[in-house]
């Protein structure tokens, strides 16, 4: 029967136990009522295309390269390895495909109701294209320990399904109706919505501002200082002009001499380059973005600071982008594209690692002030 087409005005009633329909082709819009098959059967390269099939096992038979396009499969059964098999299109109702291992199949724009994708591996074929559920509306379906690995969901559709113990899951225009999925989901977007939003979201803000205060507060300090010095600069520049106004004599000259010795002479330099040609440079002068950054503490606290800037910066940024998509998400019900969140993913996996410099540094700063000794008088007096 290899390569023959079958055909009947009448639903079919097929006895096809150590048969080979390799290449064969059941005609458009035939209804198959039942199918016998056995381990011997020989299904590869066979056309169902556009047929209706009702309860059929194909349980025992190694499907490659078998076609059940447009098709409708009703209360069909499939076991072990489907390898490139199509189903494009196809409407799936009451279908069970628990531990099968789909290599490279097609069920893009597939509708599938009721289906039983329990333990199934949704796996590319070795060297050759991948399982895709593209377009694909799921409803009602099953996927407790479904293996996702390598497979596109590209703008699919599930409702009323449960995805919580889902694995290798990437959405990617995803639509997630009434289908929950994992509080510890592994897949990227699920990783970025958890870390970025929610409650972790206001912890980072909060974190930020704990971090980015104190650089705006000693910004300001030594803003406040330099102009403080400028100020004193001023005042010394008055008072020797009002000095120079007096006569000459022993007490003009301690005075004058007291005023010069009262400040360094560099300072003059430092904060008033234009006015001497004398340069004054590190350590004694420095920018304050200097001093924010710990210049002046040497190479260590350099790094330090700015391996906390670039995390506290990199957090931000995450935040700033991951909490828009999450709200569209929640809006529309769809999960964003993987290229609108693709880029961020390497600097979350940065950030994991950073997180832990951040921890050290922060003891490293703390250290210091909880070793502190505090006499407490009202305690030693009642011992």
């Amino acid at each position: 029967m290899s390569g023959c087409r079958i055909s009947s005005p009448a639903p079919l009633d097929l006895d096809l136990r150590a048969s080979d329909l390799s290449g064969a082709a059941i005609a458009p819009r035939s209804t198959i009522a039942s199918v016998r098959l056995d381990k011997n059967s020989v299904l590869t390269e066979t056309h169902f295309d556009e047929v209706t099939i009702q309860h059929a096992d194909f349980s025992l038979v190694g499907l490659r390269e078998t076609s059940f396009f447009h098709s409708s499969l009703h209360s069909v059964r499939f076991g072990g390895q489907l390898t490139e098999v199509n189903f494009g299109r196809a409407t799936l109702s009451s279908v069970d495909l628990r531990d099968c291992q789909l290599l490279g199949c097609n069920l893009a724009s597939v509708r599938v109701t009721d289906g039983d994708f329990d333990n199934a591996r949704l796996f590319p074929r070795p060297g050759g294209p991948p399982t895709t559920l593209e377009l694909a509306v799921l409803r009602r379906c099953s996927f407790a320990d479904t293996d996702f690995t390598g497979c596109s969901v590209k703008s699919a559709i599930v409702a009323e399904s449960d995805l919580r113990r889902a694995k290798g899951l990437v959405l990617d225009e995803t639509v997630l109706i009434g289908t929950p999925t994992s509080a510890g989901a592994a897949d990227d977007w699920s990783v970025l919505r958890r870390s970025y939003t929610g409650a972790n979201m206001v912890f980072n803000v909060i974190a930020m501002t704990v971090f980015f205060l104190p650089f705006i507060f000693q910004a300001l300090y030594w803003s406040g200082f330099n102009q403080a010095q400028l100020g004193m600069l001023r005042g010394l520049s008055e008072a020797e002009a009002q000095l120079a106004r007096i006569p000459d004599g022993a007490m003009h000259a301690r005075v004058a001499k007291a005023l010069q010795s009262s400040i360094d002479p560099n300072l003059q330099h430092c904060l008033q380059p234009g006015l001497s040609s004398v340069k004054v440079g590190p350590p004694s002068c420095r920018p304050v973005w200097q001093i924010l950054l710990g210049v002046h503490q040497g190479t260590f606290a350099v790094v330090l600071s700015m391996v906390l800037l670039t995390y506290n910066v990199t957090r931000l940024a995450l935040t700033w982008f991951v909490a828009p998509l999450r709200d569209e998400e929640v809006r529309t019900w769809h999960a964003p594209r993987r290229a609108a969140y693709a880029w961020m993913i390497p600097l979350h996996r940065m950030m994991r690692f950073l997180v832990w410099v951040a921890v050290a540094a922060a003891f490293l700063h703390l250290e210091p002030h909880l070793v502190l000794p505090v006499w407490l008088p009202s305690v030693s007096g009642a011992t």
